[in-house]
């Protein structure tokens, strides 16, 4: 956590991602515990992000994607809350492809 937080850490959604191509081919649907799946564009070769609202609205989500092979990836995500807007919690994940569905 950076900033001025006064309602205390985030636990973000963790586990098990789906990830399923987009129909334009230009991202994918990264889809958590979360209620909805987040649509991530490509920015960069092997790399994917999202900003925007988070899926149940109570915040502001930046999420960053690095595929750096074909079996490996690393996830940033930075959160602000609506209710303490001045705290930036952010969390860094590590990733490992697991099987086709």
């Amino acid at each position: 956590m950076s900033g001025k937080c006064t309602k205390g850490s985030v636990l973000p959604a963790y586990g098990l991602v789906q990830i399923t191509p987009s129909a334009s081919g230009s991202g994918f649907d990264w889809k958590n515990q979360e209620p909805q799946p987040y649509a991530m564009t490509r920015k960069a070769a092997n790399e994917y992000v999202y900003a925007g609202p988070n899926s149940i609205d109570d915040g502001v989500v930046t999420m960053t994607v690095i595929f750096s092979d074909d079996k490996n990836l690393k996830l940033v995500r930075q959160f602000t809350a609506k209710n303490d807007p001045d705290c930036l919690h952010t969390h860094e994940y590590a990733g490992v492809f697991q099987w086709f569905r």
